[in-house]
């Protein structure tokens, strides 16, 4: 993990700990969310000063827009987080009210 994953992970850990008990699973569940949040974060980022499509020629001379590589890559972080946070979630005790906010964070 890099120093921002190393860092989003702590943040996360201590985040989540209010909510539960972590066991191993929810701690590996959180590093990859760590990665994912940061991978998506430089995304993000390249997204908005790029634009989410971009043109070009083709052969037969029209002018073709599609969306970044970068972009579909942002969407698919984006549900590989839903899916870890809804692991999560399904995991958490029902006991804790709070969850929701923390997830709308």
């Amino acid at each position: 993990m890099t120093k921002n994953q190393q860092k989003k992970y702590h943040e996360l850990v201590q985040k989540w700990s209010k909510f539960k008990d972590l066991d191993v699973s929810d701690e590996l569940r959180l590093e990859v969310m760590a990665c994912v949040l940061v991978e998506m974060e430089k995304l993000q980022q390249f997204v908005n000063e790029n634009g989410p499509t971009y043109t070009h020629k083709a052969k037969s001379g029209d002018i073709i827009s599609r969306a970044r590589p970068e972009y579909q890559q942002l969407q698919e972080c984006r549900q590989r987080l839903g899916v870890l946070v809804d692991k999560m979630n399904t995991t958490t005790s029902s006991t804790h009210d709070d969850l929701g906010d923390f997830i709308a964070m």
